[in-house]
């Protein structure tokens, strides 16, 4: 398998990867945030006002630039880690030099081909 197979094998998996690892980013920022959205609730401010406060707005920056970043560094990782492993992988090598040879049955033994 060339590197473009194992990338592709590779962001398949990364794509359900980034699907559970923004839910949990996002997740763990509104809990983080919980307690200062409850002193909203009991304030009776408006959505608006609650999402531009600056507590909470920060908190919303931080969700989508961690989103981006885990978006974004998924293929870049995928292309790397299939150039590496393609390019160490023995058994390519292995079977360009030995093309033009045939093994006899049983003996180990090689022959070349005629």
């Amino acid at each position: 398998m060339g590197w473009r197979g194992l990338y592709r094998a590779g962001i398949r998996i990364g794509r359900d990867h980034i699907a559970s690892v923004v839910n949990t980013l996002v997740l763990a920022y509104a809990g983080a945030t919980l307690p200062l959205l409850l002193l909203f609730s009991i304030d009776q401010s408006s959505v608006t006002t609650v999402a531009n406060s600056e507590p909470v707005a920060e908190e919303i920056v931080r969700t989508l630039v961690g989103s981006v970043g885990l978006v974004a560094s998924v293929p870049v990782t995928t292309v790397l880690a299939a150039l590496v492993v393609s390019a160490d992988r023995p058994g390519r090598r292995a079977a360009k030099a030995t093309a033009g040879t045939v093994t006899v049955a049983g003996r180990g033994r090689r022959r070349r081909k005629r």
